[in-house]
């Protein structure tokens, strides 16, 4: 069986200013599997906006050809779209969310861009989100606001149902290979220093700077270390504002399970 289950280890090169090194990653999305928590060392003390916005997402999916079914989290950047971790969906035939306090309650997704250098994807919830989110809730998320982390940051990682504090370690130049594919890439992320678990690939990562009202997104989790202990990797905001306005200037993509290969493929 091909899936998210048996947690990959991917060889990346991490190249920043101060160092450069060779380090194994799991991917941290997982199959379905209701024992699967965050790790709750990390919870904070008390409630943030981030919580307030209600952004955070459950996303399952069900297995496209020889994949498992998997699950991973997601952030809602709008009122109808949600970003995550592209290696979250692309081996998935179909997608549901649902968001706290069991709004959305297993609302059906549809992957409408994804892009498989950056670890970026975007569903659009299928059908009318007011018809199952109450509309409060709906009006206090808005479109997300994309920022950019330095070094010694500390951050918040919105988990389902938890919340991670986090310092950044360093932004760096990953090289790796594509999602669900071998082609050599490179994207721009950030070290973390603490462990995300399975399921927590697509968790939106928070910063509120000084003297600033409102939380931006800086990054997105798709990693964590397999060989060094509280060491995760995030997506850098620079790359989903890339990824966001490359999917706002593109005509709409579809996309459909290609069984042979276990993904999903673009229908041109």
């Amino acid at each position: 069986m091909v899936g998210c289950c048996s947690q990959p280890q991917v060889s990346v090169k991490l190249t920043s200013i101060a160092t450069s090194l060779i380090a194994v990653i799991a991917l941290a999305a997982g199959c379905l599997d209701p024992s699967a928590t965050a790790d709750e060392g990390q919870e904070l003390a008390e409630v943030t906006p981030v919580s307030e916005g209600g952004r955070t997402v459950a996303i399952h999916t069900s297995g496209c050809g020889a994949a498992n079914d998997g699950f991973g989290t997601g952030v809602l950047i709008d009122d109808q779209m949600i970003l995550t971790a592209a290696h979250v969906v692309a081996s998935s035939m179909s997608v549901t969310v649902d968001g706290r306090d069991g709004l959305l309650d297993g609302a059906p997704g549809t992957v409408v861009a994804m892009d498989r250098a950056a670890d970026l994807a975007l569903i659009s919830i299928v059908g009318d989100v007011s018809a199952s989110s109450p509309s409060r809730w709906v009006r206090s998320t808005g479109a997300v606001d994309i920022g950019r982390a330095k070094p010694a940051d500390v951050v918040t990682i919105a988990l389902d149902g938890d919340l991670l504090s986090a310092s950044v370690v360093e932004r760096s130049l990953l090289r790796t290979a594509e999602v669900r594919g071998t082609a050599p890439v490179e994207r721009v992320g950030y070290r973390l220093d603490v462990e995300t678990d399975t399921g927590d690939s697509g968790a939106g990562v928070y910063l509120m700077s000084p003297g600033e009202d409102n939380v931006r997104l800086v990054g997105l989790v798709f990693a964590n270390s397999a060989d060094v202990v509280n060491t995760s990797w995030a997506v850098a905001g620079s790359e989903i504002e890339m990824f966001l306005a490359e999917v706002e200037s593109a005509m709409a993509r579809s996309y459909q399970c290609d069984e042979a290969i276990s993904r999903l493929v673009l229908v041109e």
